[in-house]
C-alpha cells in the first residue's frame, strides 16, 4: 500500500475514524454490487473512514446504514445522467462532430473519434510529462459504458467540480475523472488520489495552488458530550 502510506504521511488520518466495517460487510456489499473493488479502496476507507477532505473531496463510503444500496442507486443515476448527455454530442453547424475522443500514444494525443479541430481547446500543451505518462485517454465525449459491461465505470467519488470512477476492464482497474471532459489514468485508486491532491497531476482545469487538505470525519450520530459532523449518505456538496 505504498500510495496509501504516502497519502497518510502527507494528510494524517483522524484520531477516531468512522470506519466500523468488517470483511463480512465488504463481502455483502460486493455481492450486492456484483463485483469486487480494489483492495486499496477499502484500505483507504479503513484508514480515514467516512468523511471529506476539506468539504471538497468525497469518496463513496458504502458501510453506514443503507449506504450499500445508495452506492448502487448513485451508480445507476450516473449512468442515466450520462445517457441523457449523448444527444448533445451530434454535429456543429458545419457538419463536424462537437465531440473529441483521444488516446495517448507515447505521451502524445492520437484522435480516435470526433472532431480533430477540438484538440486545441483541450490545451494539451500544458500537460506535463508525468501526467502524460499516466493518461490513457481523454476527450470531451462520454465514451464509456457503465458496469457491469466490460470496460464500464463504477462511480467512486466526487468533488465540487469533478466526478471519479473506477473503470473495470477484465480484472484491471483504471481511474476515470470527468470535469468538462474525461481523463483516464493508469493508476491505482490511492495513487490517483495522492497525485490529484498534491497536484502532481497537472491538467488545464486544476487549481493554481495546492489547497491545504485536512480530513474531516463524518459520523452517523451526535451526543451531548461532543458535537460531531453529520452528513447524509453520499450527499453531494452542491446539493
Amino acid at each position: 500500500m505504498e500510495w496509501l502510506n504516502k497519502l497518510i504521511e502527507k494528510y494524517p488520518t483522524p484520531e477516531n475514524p468512522n470506519n466500523h466495517f468488517t470483511d463480512e460487510d465488504i463481502a455483502a456489499f460486493e455481492k450486492a454490487l456484483g463485483t469486487s473493488l480494489p483492495a486499496d479502496y477499502y484500505a483507504f476507507l479503513k484508514a480515514y473512514g467516512y468523511g471529506t477532505f476539506g468539504s471538497y473531496i468525497y469518496i463513496n463510503y458504502p458501510f453506514n446504514e443503507n449506504d450499500a444500496q445508495i452506492f448502487i442507486d448513485e451508480q445507476e443515476q450516473r449512468e442515466e445522467n450520462y445517457k441523457s448527455l449523448e444527444s448533445d454530442y451530434t454535429e456543429m453547424p458545419n457538419g463536424k462532430p462537437v465531440y473529441l475522443d483521444c488516446k495517448f500514444n507515447n505521451g502524445e494525443p492520437e484522435v480516435t473519434g470526433g472532431n480533430p479541430d477540438l484538440l486545441e481547446f483541450m490545451r494539451c500543451e500544458v500537460i506535463d510529462s508525468f501526467t502524460r505518462s499516466k493518461i490513457i485517454a481523454f476527450g470531451n465525449h462520454y465514451p464509456y459504458p457503465f458496469y457491469p459491461k466490460d470496460g464500464g465505470l463504477i462511480f467512486i467519488g466526487w468533488t465540487d467540480d469533478e466526478e471519479f470512477f473506477l473503470r473495470k476492464t477484465g480484472d484491471k482497474f483504471t481511474i476515470v475523472m470527468y470535469d468538462c471532459g474525461y481523463y483516464e489514468f493508469d493508476m491505482s485508486f490511492t495513487e490517483f488520489l495522492y497525485n490529484f491532491m498534491t497536484m502532481t497531476i497537472k491538467l488545464p482545469m486544476m487549481w493554481d495552488e495546492m489547497p491545504e487538505w485536512e480530513f474531516e470525519p463524518y459520523y452517523d450520530t451526535s451526543s451531548d458530550e461532543e458535537e460531531k459532523n453529520i452528513i447524509p449518505p453520499l450527499e453531494r456538496a452542491d446539493e
